[in-house]
């Protein structure tokens, strides 16, 4: 499987990454690998319909849409975030949009 996450928390893109039965992510404090994980805990929620996946339930609870929003260095906040996911039999993407209703 690939996935892709944009505009998501600290991650403006990852690109396609190919995830395998054993995927590591390896890097310093502060630089996503938490992010990166519950974005891919959305994409398995949001293939399976799993609907008590939630960005804001536990262990990862990231808070409001512009909070899970990248910000780009400038602090101008971007209104969407999506997800891309392809597996051997289908592709999917998901775009999510601020409607104003956490502001």
């Amino acid at each position: 499987m690939d996935v892709r996450l944009k505009n998501f928390r600290c991650v403006k893109d990852t690109g396609l990454l190919k995830i395998r039965k054993i995927t590591l992510l390896i890097g310093e404090n502060n630089l996503g690998k938490t992010s990166f994980m519950a974005g891919l805990n959305q994409i398995f929620g949001l293939l399976t319909d799993n609907q008590e996946i939630s960005l804001n339930s536990a262990p990862f609870e990231l808070g409001s849409f512009n909070d899970i929003c990248h910000s780009n260095p400038l602090k101008k906040l971007i209104n969407t975030y999506n997800f891309e996911c392809h597996t051997e039999s289908h592709s999917y993407k998901w775009f999510f949009e601020n409607d104003g209703a956490d502001e």
